[in-house]
């Protein structure tokens, strides 16, 4: 939740550093959600009812104060004061984007990109390409700035995927070793996403971050996902172990079926 929220602004200290940054969101499809519902096995990655969840059984201290900025951009809320849409990832790094940065947002679906395209079509920092996220990953590094913001959020359909994931993120690496990545991945198995990591450990980057949530057992659906976080901001990993905690407490379905997971290196 947040996954992209936070990392541009605890990266480069929004507000702070004047020079411009290039975000880039691979397989960006612009289309807002529903999220005023019990939470559901079946999408918790996808903004759902977790976030509903969230909202109504606001935190307190430090979790809230981290938490607050997220729920601030989603925006609308219903008479309860519950967020109603889950904007997606687009709108939320447009969000977060200042004048002088530069947003790419990669989308293959014919539907999904043509409500992307439409819906950023006046803003001029923003570049939408009918483009699979894996040619753009090696295609549009190292860009022309020298900070940038790749969050990766593939369907997951294909079996292959988290292989063409690893591969694709060495190659970009490669090129520009750099730059923040954030893999996004659900936890269908634990084999796939412990070879994830093992990826990202032997590609040579000197710092990551992995995080994982799970709001019940795996075996019942879709309980758990993951991200993994190439050159992390350094707060991150302190936040982290304030706001995953408290999360799995709002949204785990019963008492002390959810977990949380965060591992690191360098940094």
């Amino acid at each position: 939740m947040g996954r992209l929220c936070s990392i541009p602004n605890r990266a480069y200290g929004k507000g702070l550093d004047p020079s411009p940054l290039r975000e880039g969101v691979e397989e960006g499809g612009a289309q807002s959600r529903e999220i005023a519902r019990p939470p559901t096995p079946a999408l918790p990655h996808r903004g759902g009812g977790s976030l509903a969840v969230v909202a109504a059984n606001s935190l307190d201290g430090a979790a809230g104060a981290l938490l607050a900025p997220y729920l601030d951009l989603v925006g609308v809320c219903d008479a309860g004061g519950r967020p109603k849409i889950y904007p997606g990832s687009p709108v939320i790094a447009q969000k977060l984007a200042r004048k002088t940065d530069r947003l790419v947002f990669c989308e293959k679906h014919p539907d999904a990109f043509a409500a992307l395209k439409a819906r950023f079509a006046r803003d001029r920092r923003v570049k939408t390409l009918d483009l699979d996220g894996w040619t753009a990953l090696g295609a549009f590094v190292p860009p022309p700035e020298r900070r940038g913001v790749v969050l990766v959020d593939p369907p997951y359909e294909a079996r292959d995927e988290f292989a063409r994931l690893a591969k694709s993120f060495a190659a970009a690496f490669a090129k520009w070793s750099t730059g923040v990545y954030a893999l996004w991945y659900p936890v269908k198995d634990a084999r796939d996403a412990a070879d994830l990591w093992k990826a990202v450990r032997a590609s040579g980057a000197k710092s990551a971050l992995r995080l994982e949530l799970a709001i019940a057992p795996m075996g019942g659906g879709l309980t758990r996902t993951g991200l993994v976080v190439v050159n992390p901001p350094f707060v991150l990993h302190d936040e982290a172990r304030v706001l995953l905690p408290a999360l799995v407490r709002v949204l785990e379905l019963g008492p002390g079926a959810g977990a949380h997971l965060i591992e690191t290196f360098g940094g």
